[in-house]
């Protein structure tokens, strides 16, 4: 091998400032599925940078997890556009989970909205015009597959628009669209924090 051989070795990390916050921030490659993020930091190089920043991935902006691949993969929303990152890409965003509400304790002190308490219900049970936060999906693989790609995942607010007992259909809406859930798929999502 000639003796001039070059090598290059990139270091990433984080400021001293994003360091004292730490404790809040994850990569986005952790980020749940149906959460809403705030992009803190992005550890990466000045071309990694551009380019992150040409599809609109800046420090200060939001965005929502839409699905997660077991390889790492990423589909996410800014504003109207859907973008997918592979794990590399994604585990140098460094994000901040969106506050969630909070709610009262049964001791009559705030404390924080946890993602699954044992107040669910089915969807199926819910009023026309009461709405929630999906705490669950229930069923095989392939159900729980073709729900979520509906936009039905964890944390992602939902609102029963009409549920008649002569029908076997109850309308929803999710994320904006509306759709018409059998009552064997509607048993399956379970919702919290219903409205009264």
């Amino acid at each position: 091998m000639p003796d001039n051989d070059q090598h290059k070795k990139d270091i990433y990390g984080l400021c001293g400032q994003c360091m004292a916050q730490g404790d809040d921030l994850i990569p986005l490659s952790r980020a749940r599925i149906g959460e809403k993020v705030e992009i803190i930091n992005v550890a990466a190089c000045r071309k990694m940078e551009m380019r992150f920043a040409s599809m609109g991935l800046r420090t200060g902006i939001f965005v929502e997890i839409i699905s997660s691949a077991i390889g790492g993969q990423v589909v996410i929303a800014s504003d109207c556009n859907r973008l997918i990152l592979c794990a590399g890409m994604a585990s140098k965003i460094w994000v901040r989970p969106e506050k969630r509400p909070r709610r009262a304790s049964n001791d009559g002190t705030e404390g924080e909205c946890l993602p699954f308490f044992n107040e669910s219900l089915p969807l199926i049970r819910m009023a026309p015009g009461k709405q929630g936060c999906i705490a669950r999906v229930n069923g095989g693989h392939f159900s729980r597959r073709r729900l979520g790609k509906m936009g039905f995942h964890q944390g992602v607010p939902v609102q029963i628009i009409n549920s008649s007992p002569s029908s076997d259909s109850i309308e929803v809406m999710v994320r904006g669209h509306r759709f018409f859930l059998s009552e064997k798929d509607a048993s399956k999502i379970f919702v919290e924090n219903i409205t009264p």
